[in-house]
């Protein structure tokens, strides 16, 4: 089952956001730009699987066109609270400069998302 929990328009363009799966086993699935207009509603989101039950979570980027530091903190966020929970937050499909920001962050493709001690720091 797919569901569009979010459409997000701003002057920068719309984040799409859309859950499949079981509560239990959901994909959270993102398109457009991850920036600064939404990334407090993609945490939200992110959180609510979590208090819903989540065993695991993939949030999905292959559509995803462009991050800033707002998104990458939502998704470091977001590790934080799955990884007290002890639940397995995946970020997947980054591509592009999504990558390469992500990367430079410390979120690798496809591991739980986790963000290096050097990345931390700085």
């Amino acid at each position: 089952m797919t569901e569009i929990v979010r459409r997000l328009v701003d002057g920068s363009g719309t984040l799409v956001v859309t859950l499949e799966g079981a509560h239990e086993d959901a994909t959270v699935s993102a398109s457009g730009e991850f920036d600064l207009a939404n990334s407090g509603n993609i945490a939200a989101i992110l959180a609510e699987r979590l208090r819903a039950g989540a065993r695991s979570v993939r949030l999905d980027l292959s559509d995803v066109t462009f991050v800033d530091a707002t998104a990458v903190s939502a998704i470091v966020q977001a590790r934080t609270l799955y990884r007290a929970r002890r639940t397995p937050l995946r970020v997947t499909g980054q591509r592009g400069i999504v990558a390469r920001v992500l990367a430079l962050s410390g979120i690798r493709a496809g591991s739980p998302a986790q963000v290096s001690a050097a990345s931390a720091g700085s």
